[in-house]
């Protein structure tokens, strides 16, 4: 006998709400910027979608660094231990930058960091779909 997978009464509410509600497909969130449904939500304005893109520009790299903040203050507090242990400690500077345009216009530079580039990436995909979804007017 196989076992069959049944569907939960909330996973049939999540998917009739997917299929009769266009906007609640369209949901994402980086670096400060909000996409819900048809609009686009950044510093404290609210854009509609409609006409805008999303593209990442740029995978700024300047790699693990040795702050000296980190090894005096850790030398402060904790003697030569601690300095070694502030210079061991690195910083991680990587970066994401997404861009937000409508006609060649720049609405907003998103930042985040290299741990969310599968993020910026969905953020990207779900703000273009709904720029471009038919039922966007």
């Amino acid at each position: 006998m196989k076992w069959q997978k049944v569907d939960s009464p909330l996973s049939k509410l999540k998917q009739w709400f997917k299929q009769e509600l266009p906007a609640q497909r369209h949901n994402a969130s980086f670096g400060g910027g909000f996409v819900t449904g048809y609009s686009f939500k950044y510093r404290m304005k609210k854009f509609p979608t409609r006409g805008l893109s999303a593209s990442i520009v740029d995978q700024y790299n300047v790699g693990t660094y040795i702050s000296a903040k980190r090894v005096i203050g850790g030398g402060l507090l904790f003697g030569p231990l601690g300095a070694l242990t502030g210079a061991v400690l690195r910083k991680n500077g990587n970066k994401i930058y997404v861009a937000v345009d409508r006609d060649g216009e720049i609405i907003g530079t998103l930042e985040g960091g290299a741990k969310d580039l599968g993020k910026a990436r969905e953020f990207v995909d779900t703000l273009n779909r709904s720029a471009a979804d038919p039922d966007n007017q």
